[in-house]
């Protein structure tokens, strides 16, 4: 394992008001890790983990300019309107955020592999009132798993095929992404 990460930040963001607002963030995590050669020679492991804690410091102003927006207009077109801002998750920023791939090679010229990832939910809205994750300009959390074979025919030809969520599960960030995808890919190098 490699690069264990521990920062604390302050930070600030523009709102919609055109005024700046103050972050407060920890960052914990394993960036990066790999393991080679597990258990048994060409069994690969690689696989990353983060957990983000961004929280909106206080911020009176800009609670203030939510609340006077709070038009029966804008609370037509957005219930949240007048939600503060102080205390709400930064957005689009996952709280846990990981993933992971397991190759084997069973072959010289064959690859075979697993992965996987992982994504906590997340707002788009400063003052997190978008609740509605899983609709247009939601993000909702997912888990997505790949298959992948990759195999050299030979020193110009390389044939790889894969599955993309295996699962077929339905996720948006900010529009719906793509279910279960099937790749095909004949490569010839020059």
């Amino acid at each position: 394992m490699n690069n264990l990460v521990d920062l604390s930040t302050v930070a600030a963001t523009q709102n919609s008001n055109r005024s700046w607002v103050k972050i407060q963030s920890a960052l914990w995590g394993i960036i990066q890790s790999a393991l080679t050669d597990v258990i048994f020679k060409s069994l690969n492991l690689y696989g990353t983990a983060t957990y983000a804690h961004g929280r909106i410091g206080s911020d009176p102003a800009a609670d203030a300019a939510n609340i006077a927006a709070a038009t029966p207009t804008a609370l037509l077109t957005n219930p949240g309107t007048g939600m503060p801002v102080s205390g709400a998750v930064v957005p689009r920023i996952p709280e846990w955020r990981s993933s992971f791939t397991v190759s084997y090679s069973p072959l010289e010229r064959m690859t075979t592999s697993v992965s996987g990832r992982y994504s906590s939910q997340t707002f788009s809205q400063l003052n997190n009132s978008d609740v509605y994750h899983n609709t247009y300009v939601g993000n909702s959390a997912y888990f997505v798993l790949d298959l992948k074979v990759n195999y050299k025919i030979d020193d110009k030809f390389t044939f790889n095929a894969g599955i993309d969520n295996v699962t077929n599960k339905l996720y948006w960030l900010y529009h719906p992404f793509p279910q279960r995808t099937f790749v095909a890919q004949l490569k010839y190098d020059w």
